[in-house]
This record gives structure tokens, sequence and C-alpha cells, in this order.
């Protein structure tokens, strides 16, 4: 019996309109020593890892694998700001806004020479420091350090200072910063109707 071929509908539909594992949110070091973007590890894998370029040798290398930061049962898509995967519903509305598709790492920020790296992966902070070409590492080359710095949960929309040690992101109607010095509340929080650091969905529509 021969399999019929699968249509176009549904390859546009599974590969996320032929966007899965294609490099995507690339950035360039402003002194050219890294380059940095997204992908997912196939042509119909939606989840989106975080990787660097060494622009010297061509070499690709993990910096952030979200199977292995935030594995299985950890995303429980429960409790008021939370959705599917365990994404807070704010970010989850940013993502329908902005016709975001993919999981996993969907954005990041970082330094101008992306020497340090910040995201959000299920409402939880991280912070990457990423090597350069002729930086040590292990026996195939350089590798990229991740923590988690401490949050309120619910984490999305993350900044890094301009020295690169701490990371300020919004948290249900609170802006908060977190770092070496644990995490605080920023601003906002106190009055139910009010929120910071997020536009109301149809105002931002």
């Amino acid at each position: 019996m021969i399999e019929a071929t699968e249509t176009f509908p549904r390859q546009h539909a599974r590969t996320r309109r032929f966007t899965c594992g294609a490099p995507r949110d690339i950035r360039v070091a402003d002194d050219g020593s890294r380059v940095v973007f997204l992908r997912s590890s196939s042509g119909d894998d939606p989840i989106n890892a975080l990787w660097w370029m060494d622009p010297v040798t061509g070499e690709e290398r993990l910096i952030a694998d979200p199977g292995a930061l935030s594995p299985g049962d950890i995303a429980d898509g429960e409790g008021p700001c939370k959705g599917a995967d365990g994404v807070p519903a704010a970010e989850l509305a940013r993502r329908e806004r902005v016709r975001e598709s993919g999981g996993g790492i969907v954005a990041y920020d970082g330094l101008p020479d992306l020497s340090r790296l910040c995201f959000v992966l299920d409402g939880r902070v991280f912070l990457a420091e990423v090597p350069r070409h002729g930086d040590t590492g292990d026996d195939q080359g350089p590798v990229a350090r991740v923590v988690e710095l401490p949050s309120s949960g619910g984490a999305f929309d993350p900044r890094l200072s301009p020295d690169g040690t701490a990371v300020a992101y919004v948290s249900g109607a609170s802006v908060r910063t977190t770092g070496p010095g644990g995490d605080r509340r920023v601003i906002g929080g106190s009055t139910p109707t009010v929120s910071w650091g997020s536009a109301e969905f149809v105002a931002a529509e």
C-alpha cells in the first residue's frame, strides 16, 4: 500500500510555516567575536534552543537546551499565572499578538559583545556566559556556562543590565530584578488594577 503524500496545508502547519529548524533572531557581536541565534533541532521540531557560532571556524555550539533546563513535568501549566507548557499567561498573550508559534527559548537579550545573555524558560530566569574563539573548554572546544537566577516565577521579557550581572523582568503586574543581590521587586504589584512592564492586550494590539 502506497502512503499518500502529505498535503501542503499539513506540512505548512507541522513545520510552523516552514520555519522549524531554520536559524532565527540572529545577532552578531559588536566586536565580531560571536554570532548568536535560536534554532530548533529539525524541520518539524518547534522547540527552539540557543546557539552560538565561532565566526573564525564556523563551528556551532549549543548554549542552552530547553530539554535539559526544563525537563518533562516541570512545566505543569497550572496556577493563575501559567498557561500551556508552564509559560506565564502574559507571555502567551504576547506570543499570540506577535504570531509566535515556536516554543522553548523564543527571545533573549545580551551585552553588545554577546559575552553574556539572558532568557526565560517556563517563567524562570537564566543567565549565560558565551565563550569566544580561543577560550578553553572541553575536548570539542569552548563551552558556554548557564545558571538559573532566583526569581518570583512567571517571568517574561528579560533585559540584561549594562554590566551583565543583573536581569530585569516582568512578573505578573510588577517589574523585578534579579542578580548577585537576589531577587527583588522594583515597582508594581501594590494595586491590582495597575500593571507595569507590559501593555494590556487590547492596547498592545
